[in-house]
């Protein structure tokens, strides 16, 4: 979720002066979907699969699915996907030889003709109809052929690590294994939005260790989230209240409204001296709700739908919560403060802000819901906080 950004400004006299992935079909405990991103030379993931199930068999119809992100192409064999005993003898995987799909099954393999792209998104599946294997890249086939199945042990491994392999190091997005035969071309479609997509970070192995209980510390596991058939709701903008950007709220005090909001990455070569002086450019800003959090605002100006209703809260990018925002409001000073000393209140910033106006730092916050008042100079005409 975004972080609960609350402001609100007044402006005082006197002593005073002047905030879903849809997931794949049902699939055994284990077998996935898996969303994790991977550290290179670090561990990967393993997880024992129902041994009753039909597709450890020999000669087993399956669907083995992953869309992979690699950081970079290694040069050798890389392991994502591995069906089977830790020592994979035997065992059914999918593989990167140098940055080329491939699925191997004992001595028999498939590979495709070309090599993903690093830093790019690529989707890799494998169908057994019992007959046959066909290798796909991005729904398309790449390669296919009459090979064996074998009967493996009850393990699914994700970027496992293989002596004298390299460690894959990259991103795994709805990785999972089935015992159906699945529609490839469909498969590649339902593309995820990756921005929503919660990734388990898989690093080096150390474990987090503290003395009290602190519940859970890695992501719960995809197929354990509630998913549903149906799409996220549309999002929908209010209309916005007009209000005066100065509203007296009490002798000699006026609540400052008037704010516009704008995602600090979308303004990477802006800072606070510029941003806090007139003549800005504003106008892919967002006419923010203040009171209120950022999260509001997107929603209300029709950015994401209502966390609230159904599943929407999956909608939401993970990345809102993991940057800046900037706030801005432009004013002029009323005729009654003229030439009485002026202060900036805020009534609730949480977690952690910078102050500025009119090209100058006033100051910062921290803390939750934290108050703060700045004395400040007017300068006549538009003063810009």
């Amino acid at each position: 979720m975004p972080p609960i950004t609350r402001v609100a400004a007044y402006l005082l006299l006197g002593a005073a002066a002047l905030a879903p992935l849809p997931l794949a079909a049902a699939t055994p405990d284990g077998a996935g979907p898996y969303n994790a991103r991977f550290l290179e030379g670090g561990i990967g993931i393993a997880h024992a699969l129902p041994a009753d199930n039909p597709l450890l068999q020999a000669g087993a119809r399956f669907t083995l699915a992953a869309w992979v992100l690699p950081d970079r192409l290694q040069t050798g064999t890389v392991t994502l996907i591995a069906l089977g005993g830790p020592d994979c003898a035997p065992c059914r995987a999918l593989l990167l030889e140098d940055g080329k799909p491939v699925y191997r099954a004992g001595a028999a393999a498939l590979t495709a003709p070309l090599a993903l792209e690093s830093g790019r998104w690529s989707h890799l599946a494998v169908i057994a109809d019992g007959t046959s294997v066909r290798l796909f890249v991005d729904g398309k086939l790449a390669a296919q052929q009459a090979m064996p199945t074998p009967a493996i042990a009850p393990t699914i491994a994700a970027a496992p690590v293989r002596t004298g392999q390299p460690h894959f190091a990259g991103a795994l997005a709805s990785a999972l294994v089935d015992d159906s035969v699945r529609d490839p071309a469909r498969l590649f479609a339902a593309r995820p939005d990756f921005a929503t997509v919660q990734f388990r970070e898989v690093g080096v192995g150390w474990p987090f260790q503290r003395r009290a209980n602190i519940g859970l510390t890695e992501q719960q596991d995809p197929w354990l989230l509630p998913h549903s058939a149906a799409p996220p709701s549309a999002p929908h903008a209010k209309p916005l209240k007009p209000q005066p950007v100065l509203a007296a709220s009490g002798p000699g005090t006026w609540q400052l409204n008037g704010w516009m909001l704008a995602a600090a990455p979308t303004l990477a070569e802006a800072d606070g001296a510029t941003l806090s002086r007139p003549g800005a450019d504003t106008q892919r800003w967002y006419a923010a709700t203040v009171p209120g959090t950022v999260l509001t605002t997107l929603v209300e100006r029709g950015v994401y739908p209502d966390p609230y209703y159904g599943l929407n809260n999956l909608a939401m990018p993970e990345t809102l919560a993991r940057q800046d925002y900037w706030y801005r409001s432009a004013f002029t000073v009323p005729p009654a403060a003229a030439g009485r000393a002026l202060a900036l209140r805020f009534d609730g910033i949480i977690y952690a802000s910078e102050v500025w106006i009119n090209g100058a730092r006033l100051g910062a916050m921290h803390g939750a819901f934290t108050r703060g008042r700045f004395a400040f100079t007017p300068q006549a005409g538009e003063n810009v906080l």
